[in-house]
């Protein structure tokens, strides 16, 4: 073959590639297209699901009102009401869990009676004492059973729920931490295998008035420090490994709306208080205050 026609084939691949590069260029082009046209449309589909924002108002709740409408939002919580059917609930002692053991039992309990370690005044305060405490309560398919918190623990099929409370909250990081004492963690040291198990799905009922602005690790860090302690000895801090449910998520139970928190504390028995904002269209924004009217004017857990 001479030089002239081999330099022609050669010519004519090197241009035959071209061409189909030009062309999976051209496809490759076409199909990025398409998936961006494609994810255009579900961005507006989403953007079209979302809650559609005209109204907006102002609400502040106690913290004894935050309790009970945390509490009345679990009630409606799709996995609670799914459990209050077919599967298990434990709720573990607290001031918090106490408004929600009322609200899924449909039952009064003497506040005081269902709870563990609390806050109170340092100073001009004597703490109460409550005969017959009530210890975890186990639910089984809605109904109260009777058991041990051992037993019940050990008796927690996949799927079960249970209900602890806590001392801090970042929620901004949707991160929850209890206030430890007892040497071997109490409560939550006992639940901790089964959630990590996955038996159990912890969820925290916990109010926005505990809110912190330190990052949680930046916090179990500096409490690491090893140091003498003046006075009381300084709890130590177990961070919860579970899914946060405050005042914003119980809103969100009864309207479409959305809920942010605006500001914090308040006088004449709103100390503590939380002030939320609530945005939505306007007939699911009259939804929410509904709720939270209903709940307003809620007792102090118990009197000084």
């Amino acid at each position: 073959m001479s030089f002239s026609k081999r330099l022609n084939i050669f010519l004519g691949l090197i241009v035959l590639g071209l061409l189909i590069l030009i062309q999976t260029s051209k496809n490759n082009s076409n199909a990025a297209l398409d998936l961006f046209n494609k994810m255009k449309k579900q961005e507006s589909a989403e953007q079209a699901k979302e809650t559609v924002k005209t109204h907006r108002a102002w609400v502040s709740l106690t913290v004894s009102e935050s309790k009970r409408l945390i509490g009345r939002g679990l009630r409606e919580y799709k996995p609670i009401k799914e459990n209050l059917k077919n599967g298990q609930i434990i709720i573990a002692r607290g001031s918090t869990n106490t408004y929600v053991a009322e609200e899924l039992l449909n039952d009064s309990i003497q506040h005081g009676r269902f709870l563990t370690g609390r806050i109170t005044p340092q100073k001009n305060y004597k703490r109460k004492r409550f005969k017959n405490a009530i210890a975890e309560i186990y639910l089984k398919a809605g109904e109260h059973v009777e058991m041990s918190f051992d037993e019940a623990l050990t008796n927690l099929k996949e799927g079960a729920i249970v209900l602890k409370g806590a001392n801090v909250l970042n929620y901004h990081e949707k991160s929850a931490a209890v206030l430890i004492g007892h040497p071997t963690g109490g409560t939550i040291g006992k639940m901790l295998p089964v959630i990590k198990d996955n038996r159990a799905r912890l969820i925290i009922p916990v109010g926005l008035e505990k809110n912190i602005s330190a990052p949680m690790a930046q916090l179990l860090d500096k409490h690491k420090n090893k140091l003498e302690n003046v006075g009381r000895s300084v709890p130590r801090i177990w961070p919860l490994p579970g899914e946060v449910f405050t005042e914003i998520e119980a809103i969100k139970q009864f309207a479409d709306v959305e809920v942010y928190q605006l500001a914090s504390g308040g006088l004449a028995g709103a100390e503590g208080a939380v002030s939320l904002v609530i945005e939505g269209n306007k007939s699911e924004v009259e939804k929410a205050l509904n709720i939270v009217n209903d709940i307003q004017g809620e007792p102090s857990f118990y009197k000084r």
